[in-house]
């Protein structure tokens, strides 16, 4: 028997087809007896037991962009390596081009095995084909030929696929591999959970599975779907699946009047609910144009469910028109006449049902009957006839220079090996002053819904729908209609008075002060960078930075590689920016990048000899009557600009509401005109298109597009959001502590619902309605939310625990571990020297004193039975608000732990440490939320971690360094303490 290593970048819980395909070759081949085992980026599967074959993982983070993917480094994970060092495969297979797949040729390398590649149908799409720029498409193909071109032998899928990568260069044998279909038809058991869980209808169910990405030809799909609704058919349109796309579908089911009769049913990983559904769907579409195996079209047949596809497509190949499916012109009106057709004839769809079963697709055994034969034959090869070239993963890896992308190299290395202490160039200097919760002195008119047209029941249903969201993390809201507060609220232990880090929100008010300028005749958006920091320009004339101007810098357009990473790699940020390479000619595209907010910051600072919080205090906050407010700086002292402002969200919402006004603002000397009117209009449209940013919709004057027209977002990492409806006159300010880096989906989706039947004029008062709503933001909570919280514990009294760890002191030796959340360290350059000393007393009421002791920083709290406490916590001379929460826990042989919450409330975020004591000793686990691994995540995509050509820059330094401490370690910090 084989040992065979399946290496695969998706996989369960969630995967998509080239992870359902791992999944039955990995089952198939470990119930014909080999010992199988599945490669692959880690995620929470549930029990593992239940699978024939292993899965060997290693840590991973949510990929940037694709939050149900996952990416990592395998190599960086210790406990990974040591599981899989012991293994002797005989054939490794990769499935994918990414982590894990580069993990595969790691494997194959060493130990001299045969490597065989599948190029799924989606890499055809995703290399070959790929659109954008001409460059990137270029390296795209030549990744893609130089990684597969790594394996002794490639598999496709079709034998248009083998042609096609004949035709582009690729070199070695190339086999065609034929997937299978496992499932067994449907029952009545699983058809009624279908119908249940869905919440199906009477109505024919039209039924798309699959990635929800424009090459799915979706559009014409909808476009069909819009047509039989005006021709009156019935039918229901049901897509299972999420992908990049889904967005614009749905802004295309809202503009083509589909809402209510087009739903979206996300994921469906349980297999025997989704041949439930197919089996209650009246027909599958599968639109596809690409070459594809077409394994939605055989899985629907087994459940008897016929498949429309298009004339001429590699899927039409399975379908015998009018006799066991349909096919189509790839045009709107003839996908729907073919439809139509089909379901007026009930006759027709028994009979087209009956011969789709019939289509009889091979079995997954058949074709592991050929793999597993194949695989024998390639291990039986003598490995001297393995002669794989050795592609630019190997070839170039010695080569790294001094450039900015080594030193940010330097940074995640020193990152990965905590060292956490000489991250950073320069030193620490004070970011976080002390602050008092106080009132805002001229807050906003406050009015109730229905006096604003907005019925308060909705209101009420939102507030709810945000706390039952368990990924937004919602921790503060305020809602405005005309220019009033129609709904606020805090998620205890949250506090509205206190000023909020926004993080990137804080682009949208340095933006707002570069409007300013303008409308002084201060500044021209078309003014050159080296003309403004002449003394700062490098010395070639050719350099790209010679050519951008203001007006790229507003549109996220200058291209510059030093992005917020780089932030840490020099004290001269000016200089430092003006002197970095690029990735494109300035203009010409759109790429994310902090530091060009921070450039707009010096700017300001430039032309007119204040800082920005200088410049804004008499024309923004005064008139606005904002009172707290406070920008971090860098090292040069000049604000960041692209982050570090706190306000509070009063603050950020009437900033809201002011670009709602056009500009205009009263005051107690009558309305001003505080920004221009021009501004604002080109401000909150789009300047360019983002197909490349986390919002599609295009990108404005450091100001987001959203799906709705005319609406838009100030964003910022971690959740703080501004949402402005200006054809609804309504403002949504909403902070956050969630894992996505940025505003997609979920809230946003919520508030557009919510608002979809607001009224011009007064609705009649709902005292009910007013009631519900006012007992709902009084009695929002953080408390029972995971991770923050498990309601499996076994408590234990803790007055109990105070009286037996009473005058307790614990020790602990060298670490890392702290008060302070990681990602909040790493933000603000202030980074601990470890966990010394804890010690214990007893308190009023059952209650327990805390002082944990940081290198020269004690933080004391106390923990309470129930509820919050307060605390004022400093590490260096950062000062934050903290309350805290404790859940007990009994564990066994007499032992104990406290779950501790200390929740940095000016900032989105959470400080999780586990004590648990037993035999005399303290084990301290400090973790957070957000994670330390969203963190890691972020960090990835800023430094362009998951570019080719950082990736491998980063190869050779794992390699030369054996890294030892690895994210794995880094997620949870774990310190044990003896009395």
């Amino acid at each position: 028997m084989l040992k065979i290593a399946q290496c695969t970048d998706s996989f369960l819980p969630v995967v998509d087809g080239v992870g359902r395909v791992a999944n039955a070759y990995a089952t198939a081949l470990a119930r014909r007896g080999h010992d199988v085992y599945v490669i692959t980026p880690m995620a929470d599967s549930g029990c593992r037991g239940r699978y024939p074959f292993e899965i060997v993982d290693y840590v991973a983070v949510p990929k940037p962009g694709f939050p149900l993917q996952r990416t990592g480094v395998a190599a960086l994970d210790m406990h990974y390596l040591a599981r899989v060092g012991g293994i002797a495969f005989d054939v490794v297979h990769t499935h994918s081009p990414g982590s894990a797949g580069i993990e595969a040729v790691r494997l194959a390398d060493r130990l001299h095995v045969p490597l065989v590649g599948t190029f799924h149908p989606k890499y055809i799409r995703d290399y070959l084909a790929a659109e954008g720029d001409a460059k990137e498409a270029a390296l795209a193909r030549y990744f893609a030929l130089d990684y597969f071109g790594r394996c002794d032998e490639i598999w496709t899928v079709s034998d248009e696929a083998r042609s096609l990568l004949l035709e582009h260069g690729f070199e070695g044998n190339i086999e065609v591999f034929d997937n299978g279909t496992e499932r067994e038809p449907a029952g009545e058991t699983a058809r009624r959970r279908a119908r249940e869980a869905f919440h199906l209808t009477g109505a024919p169910a039209l039924l798309f599975v699959g990635s929800i990405e424009k090459q799915k030809n979706l559009p014409r799909i909808l476009e069909a779907a819009a047509l039989l609704k005006r021709r009156g058919t019935a039918f229901q349109l049901l897509f299972a699946g999420q992908g990049p796309d889904e967005r614009r579908a749905r802004e295309l089911v809202r503009r083509l009047g589909l809402s209510g009769t087009a739903r979206f049913l996300g994921h469906v990983t349980d297999e025997a609910l989704l041949g439930g559904l197919y089996a209650e769907s009246a027909l599958c579409l599968f639109p596809a144009q690409s070459i594809s195996a077409g394994l939605v079209v055989r899985e629907a047949a087994v459940q008897g469910t016929p498949s429309l596809v298009i004339a001429g497509s590699a899927a039409s190949q399975l379908i015998e028109n009018g006799v066991n499916g349909l096919t189509c012109g790839d045009t709107a009106e003839s996908m729907a006449a073919a439809i139509e057709s089909y379901l007026r004839s009930p006759e027709r769809v028994h009979a087209m049902r009956q011969k789709a079963r019939e289509m009889a697709p091979s079995t997954w055994d058949a074709v592991i009957g050929r793999v597993e034969a194949r695989y024998q034959e390639l291990a039986g090869m003598d490995r001297t006839a393995l002669k794989r070239k050795r592609g630019f993963f190997r070839k170039e890896l010695e080569r790294v220079d001094l450039t900015l992308e080594k030193r940010a190299m330097d940074l995640i290395w020193k990152f990965l090996r905590q060292d956490t202490q000489h991250l950073y160039v320069y030193p620490y200097r004070q970011q976080k002053p002390a602050v008092e919760a106080l009132p805002d002195a001229r807050p906003l008119p406050r009015s109730t819904p229905e006096a604003e047209g907005v019925s308060a029941r909705a209101v009420n249903a939102l507030l709810d729908a945000v706390s039952a969201d368990g990924a937004a993390c919602a921790q503060q809201i305020m809602i405005l209609r005309n220019g009033k507060v129609i709904a606020e609220g805090a998620w205890a232990p949250y506090d509205a008075r206190f000023p909020r880090e926004l993080f990137s929100l804080s682009k949208s008010i340095t933006a707002t002060a570069v409007g300013m300028l303008v409308d002084e005749g201060k500044l021209s958006l078309d003014e050159k960078l080296c003309d403004i920091f002449f003394d700062k320009a490098p010395a070639d004339n050719a350099h790209p930075s010679r050519r951008m101007t203001v007006r790229h810098l507003l549109n996220m357009s200058t291209g510059s590689l030093f992005n917020e990473v780089g932030s840490a790699l020099g004290a001269d940020w000016e200089k430092e920016f003006l002197h970095a390479d690029v990735k494109f000619p300035p203009g010409t595209a759109f790429e994310y990048n902090s530091m060009n907010t921070y450039m707009l910051a010096a700017i300001v600072r430039r032309k007119t000899g204040q800082t920005l919080t200088e410049y804004l205090r008499p024309r923004l906050y005064e008139p606005l009557g904002i009172e707290s407010y406070h920008w971090e700086t860098c090292p040069n002292g000049t604000e960041k600009g692209g982050w570090g402002l706190s306000l509070t969200i009063e603050s950020v919402a009437k900033i809201g509401q002011l670009y709602l006004n056009g500009g205009r603002w009263k005051t107690d000397g009558g309305e001003r005109q505080l920004v221009g009117e021009a501004w604002i209009r080109e401000a909150t449209r789009a300047q360019i298109e983002t197909p490349n940013g986390e919002i599609t919709y295009g990108y404005g004057h450091q100001i987001w597009m959203t799906a709705r027209k005319g609406a838009f977002l100030f964003n910022g990492a971690f959740g703080q959001y501004m949402l402005a409806l200006p054809d609804l006159g309504i403002v949504v300010a909403l902070f956050s502590g969630t894992a996505r880096l940025f505003a997609q989906g979920g809230v946003l989706d919520l508030v557009n619902r919510a608002f979809e039947d607001v009224k011009s004029a007064p609705l009649p008062e709902d005292a009910r309605g007013n009631e519900a709503l006012l007992v709902t933001s009084r009695s929002l909570t953080t408390r029972y939310r995971a991770p923050l919280y498990d309601p499996a514990r076994t408590a234990v009294l803790l007055s109990e625990i105070a009286g037996r760890l009473d005058g307790r002191v614990y020790n602990f030796p060298g670490n890392i571990g702290g008060l302070f959340p990681m990602i909040l360290q790493s933000v603000h350059n202030n980074f601990t020297t470890g966990v010394t000393q804890i010690a214990f007393s007893k308190a009023d009421e059952g209650g327990l004193r805390v002082e944990m002791v940081e290198g020269a920083d004690t933080h004391r709290f106390t923990l309470a039975e129930t509820g919050y406490t307060e605390a004022v916590v400093t590490q260096r001379q950062d000062t934050h608000e903290i309350r805290v929460s404790v859940q007990t826990e009994r564990l066994e042989k007499d032992g104990f732990a406290l779950n501790v919450c200390a929740h940095f409330v000016e900032t989105p975020f959470t400080r999780l440490m586990r004590l648990a004591f037993a035999d005399e000793k303290l084990t301290l686990v400090c973790d957070e939320a957000p994670s330390i691994k969203d963190a890691s995540a972020m960090l990835m995509e800023l430094a362009g971690l998951t570019r080719t050509e950082v990736v491998r820059t980063l190869l050779p330094l794992l390699k030369r360094d054996r890294l030892q401490h690895t994210l794995r370690t880094f997620t949870t910090v774990t310190v044990q303490g003896s009395v």
